[in-house]
């Protein structure tokens, strides 16, 4: 392969790189943006919210019109079938996805009866209120999102590397600076 085609080549991973990445990263913010949607409870902070939970992974999100610091600064308390409690906080979070809705944090839930209730914290309580949505998060939606971001950034390097390989080589693919390879 030539200095024209390695070119060509990262070029064109280059493009599926950049694909990879964009896609995945608007398929994570649609299964966040889905989960207002496809709630098993709704409220408002700060109100306690009842649902019959299936045993997965729940999440809570605040609604379209919240800001990050909204986010950040809401905190919920868990009461789970199993009466176990869970606490989380907005601003504390393995994966944070902010698009349209923000995430304030996710549990684990038992099957049966189970209790989100969620507050402002660092706001004046009496006026603040934002709505919030607690829904099963979709694991398989998730982590083939997660792959194409992380797929992407692995063919970007790729990419990379095939375009600073093919700009070594010479006009006739000769030796590393342009030279031609001699043998020994």
């Amino acid at each position: 392969m030539g200095k024209v085609g390695a070119i060509l080549g990262a070029v064109l991973l280059g493009a599926l790189a950049l694909a990879l990445i964009i896609g995945g990263a608007i398929a994570l913010v649609s299964e966040q943006a889905l989960r207002t949607v496809d709630s098993a409870a709704e409220g408002r902070i700060p109100e306690t919210v009842t649902f019959e939970a299936e045993k997965g992974k729940y999440g809570v999100v605040l609604f379209v019109r919240a800001t990050d610091s909204e986010a950040n600064d809401t905190r919920c308390d868990v009461t789970l079938a199993n009466e176990k409690r869970k606490s989380f906080r907005g601003d504390v979070q393995a994966i944070a996805v902010s698009g349209k809705s923000k995430s304030v944090g996710e549990f684990e839930a038992v099957e049966g009866t189970t209790e989100v209730a969620c507050r402002f914290v660092e706001r004046d309580n009496e006026l603040a209120s934002q709505r919030f949505a607690v829904s099963k998060i979709h694991e398989g939606w998730r982590t083939g999102s997660l792959v194409a971001v992380g797929l992407g950034v692995v063919v970007l390097l790729l990419a990379f590397w095939v375009g600073f390989r093919g700009m070594l080589r010479g006009p006739k693919g000769g030796g590393r600076f342009g030279g031609t390879s001699r043998p020994a």
